[in-house]
């Protein structure tokens, strides 16, 4: 009896994983058509605004003009949330191993850091990279490798003030290669720290100067999602108001 029991258990459990994953590629087949329809009409809005902020459809008063760029930047906003979720969907549907291949993290780095300089002189905020000598080769899909590399530079620079400094390195040693983002911005309070790379996690919102940063929450989280699936972790030391 017992054993004929045990085997009931296990052929309900594997109906329920089989109903379960049936579920999820529901979910995933969805969020990818759902986010192939959104993805058109936000791109023909924004063409739109933007002929109309330059004049193509005749000249502007200044408020118009300042709505218009309103809107672009919402719509910039939307655009970023549809990216990320379409990466988060891409994780869980494709091969990572069948995309990879042996790439440079310094190379990736450096592309990263090079992209980025524009914005990190806008904001007034220095970005360098350290040369450690490690050109970290590793296995993996490059596109998302340089996608998580991005996502830290990109939130080192929104979350550090006028004036500081951001500096990106790769470490390497014991068969492991670090990739490391260090800022002088506004740190992370300690009770943060532990949910900071959940999705749709927006951390510090009691601080002024934070709040006013746009973001949709998913930037870390998909920083995790990449590491992991590439074997890897992530990580942080924090201490607010010095840096992260």
């Amino acid at each position: 009896h017992l054993a004929e029991a045990l085997r009931d258990a296990e052929r309900a459990m594997q109906e329920r994983n089989a109903q379960l994953e049936r579920l999820s590629g529901m979910r995933r087949d969805f969020l990818m058509v759902a986010l192939h329809d959104v993805s058109g009409p936000i791109g023909a809005v924004a063409v739109l605004l933007q002929n109309l902020r330059d004049g193509l459809c005749g000249p502007l008063a200044d408020p118009q003009r300042d709505q218009i760029g309103r809107a672009l930047k919402k719509l910039d906003g939307l655009d970023h949330l549809v990216r990320d979720l379409r990466i988060l969907g891409e994780l869980d549907t494709t091969d990572l191993r069948a995309h990879s291949t042996e790439i440079s993290l310094a190379f990736l780095l450096a592309d990263v850091t090079d992209e980025n300089s524009e914005l990190a002189a806008e904001k007034g905020v220095t970005l360098e990279t350290e040369t450690t000598g490690s050109a970290g080769m590793v296995f993996g899909v490059p596109r998302l490798l340089r996608e998580a590399i991005a996502n830290y530079v990109t939130n080192a620079i929104k979350y550090t003030p006028r004036g500081g400094r951001i500096t990106a390195r790769i470490c390497a040693g014991h068969g492991v290669h670090r990739l490391e983002v260090s800022d002088t911005g506004f740190g992370i309070a300690p009770e943060d720290v532990e949910r900071l790379f959940g999705e749709f996690v927006r951390v510090g919102r009691h601080h002024p100067e934070v709040k006013r940063v746009q973001g949709t929450g998913l930037g870390l989280s998909i920083v995790r999602r990449i590491a992991e699936a590439h074997a890897g972790n992530v990580g942080v030391r924090s201490t607010p108001d010095r840096g992260s």
